[in-house]
């Protein structure tokens, strides 16, 4: 899965840049119900931060209630934001 993320210098912290880029996704459609999310490690290669940023990231959609981290790690779109129910 490709994930277009885009990290600014001097805006908002790269955590929350990311958590906001998934959520802006699963809001217009992007990512789907039941979509797995990259696991962090992967994402945080990809975008070279350190793997807390993505943990973070993922933790904050979480508690939002944009996705779903099951016991075998992956996070999942869940239905509670998304377009598609």
């Amino acid at each position: 899965m490709s994930m277009d993320i885009v990290l600014k210098k001097n805006l908002a912290p790269t955590r929350v840049q990311i958590a906001e880029q998934i959520q802006a996704a699963i809001a217009c459609g992007n990512l789907h119900i039941g979509e797995v999310l990259p696991p962090a490690r992967e994402l945080a290669r990809d975008l070279r931060v350190p793997v807390s940023t993505t943990l973070w990231a993922y933790a904050q959609l979480e508690a939002d209630g944009w996705c779903t981290c099951s016991p075998n790690k992956k996070t999942t779109v869940t239905a509670a934001h998304s377009r598609n129910y």
